[in-house]
């Protein structure tokens, strides 16, 4: 919940690699993008969507940019490792990330019974809990 973005997005990685084999297939990467536009629709401050197709294709792209092993010719043998997943979420200008990295956050601190980091904070976590 709390650390550095780095492992906090490497956190949201364990979440969405299902099967734990260490790489997001394509069916965890569809998944993923299911969640994640759904959290970011429902973030008040997210106005900026996309298509789910469109943030496939950055993720696949971007994975055939920079992936020359994990990569195969079918989309759906597809796969993202967790060095790639990470380099998807700073270099891509979709940011779909941030919401969810947020909505776990708040929930982490309930669920955990954590106290925020600071008093301002304390507002924001107990908006979600009611």
């Amino acid at each position: 919940c709390r650390g550095p973005n780095v492992e906090r997005i490497k956190f949201c990685f364990k979440i969405f690699d299902i099967d734990r084999d260490g790489v997001l297939n394509y069916e965890e990467i569809d998944q993923m993008t299911d969640i994640l536009m759904f959290v970011a629709k429902e973030n008040a401050q997210y106005s900026e969507m996309f298509s789910k197709q469109a943030v496939l294709n950055d993720i696949v792209n971007f994975g055939k940019k920079n992936n020359d092993l994990a990569f195969s010719d079918s989309v759906e043998t597809f796969q993202l490792k967790q060095e790639d997943f990470l380099m998807w979420t700073v270099e891509n200008s979709m940011n779909l990330i941030q919401p969810f990295l947020d909505l776990t956050f708040e929930v982490c601190h309930i669920v955990f019974g954590l106290r925020p980091q600071c008093k301002h904070l304390e507002n924001d976590i107990g908006k979600i809990s009611f």
